[in-house]
């Protein structure tokens, strides 16, 4: 009896194996251990007294708000774009004419709209007083900032930090319902969330008000949903970032890997990342990502038959042997004959700052090295000249290749590259040993190096 109730407790928490399908109940995870897709874990608070005035009044007319600030502005997180524009419609609150073409630039469906309830934005109050940035959450929906809690930043340089001289992590963390339709269902998901300034995140750079730029604010996901199951007799850990089950990162890998899910590196998770629909590769059989669960409550997978390369770039994985022309017009093979024993994969661009500050480390993996690596770099840029007189200066003495949405693009979408840099150590049969984007990447690659037999 006692074998049987630890046989029944082992299923009921780790997902089991029935008819090639596994289903894994998920639970929430609070900590920030691992780095997801930016895309997954953030999410704007955006300034609309421009673009939808009469909403904007609508909600100053609601709120009390701080005296004696040198400047405020209510920002709103708006979630469901699509049930937010409807509801404008309704209340009058927008033209017609900028209505028909919000429709265009949407997905909009007004028949599916007018199902649905009005889903109320998330606020909060950005500002500065006496030259300190602040920011005040209505925690108590009271539409009142006056009575709440207060966190004031001071900026430097290069990143805004708590005044005084506190880190993130001194920041409370606060408890948030957020709804989401999915078609015509409404989903509740209770997230813990932080706000914090991040002026330099990709929502605000069309901001051209320099104050408002300053003040651009994100919510930052502090929980995670994880889970663990056993596919074809290994065990695998899962872990799960997102807005909603419908737009979400799944991180699924052995609990034999060598590597563990990367704290702050999400460019090497990406070695680990997929979304609902795509197939993985698991102790040599493939499984399709059927669905997520309502609120990220659990997830299920499908054993299935294919013949077919699931995936490149990967650490496990073969990348194809491109031919490239590179910024001097010549044609090159991404691994020719007679190569190295490794190849570094180098995604970069002269506008990327921390790609700039990678350079000399780089430099000198190459130079140290220079028996056993090469490297070519794919530089997303404008034009070959740019490039060029970036690495005669920084003496980048390995092949260069420009890709941009124009020019070998095929590489950038096959291998999935949204971050700049990244770095992918590939050895002569093509395979994927390495992929990251941080300095500890590059520790990590050396690593490899040093202990080959090569």
């Amino acid at each position: 009896m006692r074998y049987l109730l630890i046989i029944i407790m082992f299923f009921l928490f780790n997902g089991c194996e029935e008819n090639n399908v596994i289903n894994i109940p998920l639970k929430q995870e609070i900590n920030s251990n691992i780095a997801f897709e930016t895309y997954n874990s953030t999410f704007p608070f955006m300034f609309y007294h421009k673009e939808f005035k009469e909403f904007y009044t609508a909600q100053l007319s609601k709120y009390r708000l701080l005296a004696n600030v040198d400047v405020q502005y209510i920002a709103s997180s708006i979630l469901d774009f699509e049930n937010f524009i409807y509801q404008l419609k309704l209340k009058n609150q927008i033209s017609g004419l900028q209505y028909q073409e919000l429709v265009k630039q949407t997905n909009l469906n007004s028949e599916l709209e007018a199902k649905k309830k009005q889903l109320i934005p998330e606020n909060i109050l950005i500002g500065i007083k006496n030259g300190q940035v602040f920011i005040v959450y209505d925690k108590n929906k009271n539409f009142d900032f006056t009575d709440d809690d207060i966190d004031y930043f001071e900026q430097t340089k290069n990143q805004i930090t708590l005044y005084p001289s506190k880190l993130l992590g001194d920041l409370s963390t606060l408890e948030i319902t957020q709804n989401y339709y999915i078609n015509d269902t409404l989903e509740k998901y209770n997230r813990k969330i932080k706000f914090f300034p991040h002026k330099t995140y990709f929502a605000f750079q069309r901001e051209s008000d320099s104050i408002l730029k300053k003040l651009g604010t994100i919510g930052y996901f502090q929980d995670y949903y994880i889970g663990e199951f056993n596919a074809s007799g290994e065990l695998f850990e899962i872990a799960i970032q997102g807005l909603n089950r419908l737009n979400a990162q799944i991180l699924i890998k052995s609990k034999q890997s060598f590597f563990n899910f990367h704290k702050s590196d999400e460019t090497f998770n990406y070695n680990y990342s997929y979304k609902v629909g795509d197939t993985v590769a698991m102790n040599k059989n493939a499984y399709l990502i059927e669905a997520l669960g309502s609120s990220f409550k659990s997830i299920s997978l499908r054993k299935i038959k294919t013949e077919k390369n699931l995936s490149k770039g990967r650490i496990g994985e073969k990348v194809t042997n491109y031919n490239f022309k590179n910024i001097s017009e010549k044609n090159i093979d991404l691994l020719p004959e007679n190569t190295k024993p490794f190849l570094l994969l180098e995604f970069w661009g002269t506008w990327c700052g921390p790609c700039k500050e990678m350079t000399p480390k780089i430099v000198a993996m190459k130079n140290k090295f220079t028996d056993k690596v090469d490297v070519i770099g794919f530089a997303n840029d404008k034009s070959n000249e740019i490039v060029h007189d970036y690495i005669f200066k920084n003496k980048m003495n390995w092949e260069q290749v420009l890709v941009n949405e124009n020019t070998n693009y095929k590489i950038l979408k096959e291998l999935k590259i949204t971050a700049y840099p990244t770095y992918i150590l590939i050895n002569k049969n093509l395979e994927v040993l390495f992929r990251g984007n941080s300095e500890s990447s590059i520790e990590e690659m050396t690593k490899i190096i040093v202990n080959s037999n090569n």
